[in-house]
């Protein structure tokens, strides 16, 4: 049998109190008769039925058929100590019934239950009336249906305001049940939130780090194998490429500065993009011997986060074709109309096979720039063919 344990539920613990105070001033009622009008009462049972109501109420079914069966022990238990006990104040037991069937049963059920009560008030209170009517007390009393009349109407009317009273309580308990609910899943998606934005934010750190940084690291590496091939043969030009090393090692230390103060400011500077990238062609041809061709049209304020991503592709780029791609020519055109920015990155070098070459970070990280702006990159590469990279943006109207 599936049971709810009410002690357990603070909302339903003081109703609970409240039908055990009842039950107690039932009981009590039974010291204080001062007028024995039931002379075959049995007091015993009374106490008995008392206490097995008060233990049923610790416990409240779930299932319909549980609760019909619940609800029909519980109306023996008061037709027992009303008709066989006797009991002074058997109204008072009914209406710790109702209370428990508002908490069992839905309006309907409620309803049916408040009428099945008065049908057994009326029943009890007619035979109880019927057995007393031979008593001393009552033989001056001419108007016994009247009074019989008064007390349904009232218990009538008590048991419609419990009804509408316990009515409010389950929606305000309800209600609250709810709010605890929305409260938690909202606790739960804010935790999913926070751990989404954090890992957006270490991959946008890690993508800045690896754009950034290892960009002026590849330089660096060059400059100085170069300065040691030609340290004997030319130490002029090894000491020009040692400076130039020094000067790249500063640009990678506020690099990562910048990096780990989780790029806060604009990684550009507010710098122009032609500027920026034609300093990225100038480093290209001082540390390597590739020829670059540029031709970049833009207009002169775009977006920043086209104008950030497209600096990053182009650098991740050209990071690549030095450390990877053995080329000797490098083709960048740049160029931009009211709707579209557009790139093109080709080299001839000795290119790379795409289907083996699909878990590298700067590749991945050129794409998730441009999955975020909504725009698309292609990458066409094959061993011997050098490497074409397209990239197109869309640019609102508004900004340019």
């Amino acid at each position: 049998m599936t049971v709810h344990n009410r002690l357990q539920d603070p909302s339903l613990r003081f109703l609970l109190w409240l039908e055990w105070l009842l039950l107690g001033l039932s009981a009590l009622g039974e010291f204080s008769q001062r007028i024995q009008l039931f002379p075959d009462r049995a007091p015993l049972l009374s106490f008995l039925c008392i206490g097995l109501l008060g233990i049923l109420g610790r416990h409240l079914p779930s299932q319909l058929r549980q609760k019909i069966g619940y609800i029909a022990i519980n109306l023996t238990l008061v037709l027992i100590a009303s008709v066989i006990g006797q009991i002074q104040f058997f109204f008072v037991l009914c209406i710790v019934l109702m209370l428990r069937s508002c908490l069992l049963f839905e309006r309907t059920g409620r309803w049916l239950m408040i009428a099945a009560l008065i049908s057994f008030f009326i029943t009890v209170q007619t035979y109880r009336w019927q057995t007393i009517g031979n008593h001393q007390i009552l033989q001056n009393l001419k108007q016994v249906r009247p009074i019989l009349a008064g007390s349904i109407v009232l218990f009538s009317l008590t048991l419609i305001f419990l009804h509408l009273l316990m009515n409010a309580l389950l929606a305000e308990r309800h209600s609250r049940q709810q709010l605890a609910t929305a409260n938690a899943q909202l606790r739960d998606y804010a935790m999913q939130v926070e751990q989404v934005a954090t890992l957006q934010e270490r991959t946008r750190v890690a993508r800045e780090i690896h754009d950034a940084i290892g960009h002026s690291l590849t330089a660096l590496h060059l400059n100085l194998n170069a300065a040691a091939g030609l340290w004997s043969a030319e130490p002029q030009q090894a000491k020009t490429l040692l400076d130039e090393a020094t000067a790249l090692s500063q640009v990678a230390l506020k690099e990562i500065r910048t990096s780990i103060a989780a790029l806060r400011s604009d990684p550009l500077q507010g710098k122009a993009l032609t500027n920026l990238i034609q300093n990225l062609i100038t480093q290209l041809e001082q540390t390597t011997s590739i020829t670059a061709n540029v031709n970049i049209n833009l207009p002169p304020n775009l977006p920043e986060a086209q104008k950030t991503t497209t600096y990053r592709i182009t650098q991740e780029a050209i990071t690549n074709i030095i450390k990877h791609a053995e080329a000797t020519v490098v083709d960048i055109q740049l160029q931009s109309d009211r709707q579209h920015l557009q790139l093109l990155i080709q080299d001839n070098g000795q290119g790379f096979d795409q289907q083996e070459n699909t878990s590298g970070f700067g590749l991945r990280g050129m794409n998730e720039r441009i999955l975020a702006l909504g725009g698309n990159l292609t990458i066409d590469s094959t061993i011997g063919n050098g490497c074409r990279i397209q990239m197109q943006l869309p640019l609102s109207q508004a900004q340019i």
